[in-house]
């Protein structure tokens, strides 16, 4: 069961207080004779399948089969899975539940309380105080030796997976050691992204950055948002 707990002061500040909502993940060699079986109950939000997704790639696990389904604001998903490299079961289902478990967990502002408007992480700032979201990326390692194409290509496709729409685009920066682009994004109302879209889209835009050298590395920590000073 979803375990809502305070964020602590140091980390949000206390006029950004937030309850944050911990995803529970168990993994079982029992339960199929021949896959490991995931399953994942998390607080429902933009970018979920695709945070799950990364990860299971991350670990190097394969995907025979998956249900997944949400029903009152929670998400339930179960993924039967093999090793990528043995074809077999998992050789050690709990490390892989909590690294799930790390990357799913989600934080909302406490009621009554002002949500926080700009959030950063790694090397993205999302303001979410204007018309638009200004979403401003500044990728490095491998995502800055990508050309500045594929790079859009990138980025754009995962403003629009999300079903966001891109207003208006600049490339601030190209090369070496970093690439620097900003966007402004709304949602399909036009309107600028509210707090768990802006935030959904941050993560995944994190994990776009920081995995990309390798399509099976994860990042080596997980997404702390924190409002600014």
């Amino acid at each position: 069961r979803l375990q809502p707990r305070a964020a602590a002061a140091a980390e949000v500040g206390d006029e950004y207080a937030e309850t944050c909502f911990t995803a529970t993940c168990e993994v079982s060699n029992e339960r199929d004779p021949h896959h490991s079986v995931v399953h994942i109950v998390a607080g429902d939000y933009p970018g979920l399948v695709r945070i799950v997704a990364w990860v299971l790639n991350g670990l190097g696990l394969e995907v025979k089969r998956a249900k997944l389904s949400v029903e009152d604001g929670v998400a339930t998903q179960d993924f039967w899975v093999t090793d990528r490299f043995t074809g077999g079961k998992l050789e050690d289902p709990a490390a892989v539940a909590e690294r799930v478990e790390e990357y799913c967990r989600v934080c909302m502002p406490s009621d009554g309380l002002p949500e926080p408007e700009v959030f950063e992480a790694g090397h993205i700032r999302v303001d979410n105080r204007g018309e638009t979201t200004v979403v401003v990326v500044r990728g490095e390692s491998g995502f800055a030796r990508r050309s500045s194409s594929e790079a859009l290509l990138a980025l754009a496709s995962c403003v629009s997976g999300l079903g966001f729409d891109i207003k208006e685009a600049a490339l601030l920066h190209e090369g070496e050691p970093a690439q620097e682009w900003r966007f402004d994004v709304v949602d399909t109302s036009g309107a600028r992204l509210t707090y768990s879209e802006a935030t959904g889209l941050l993560f995944c835009l994190q994990l776009l950055t920081e995995g990309c050298a390798s399509t099976v590395v994860m990042p080596s920590k997980p997404h702390t948002m924190q409002p600014p000073p």
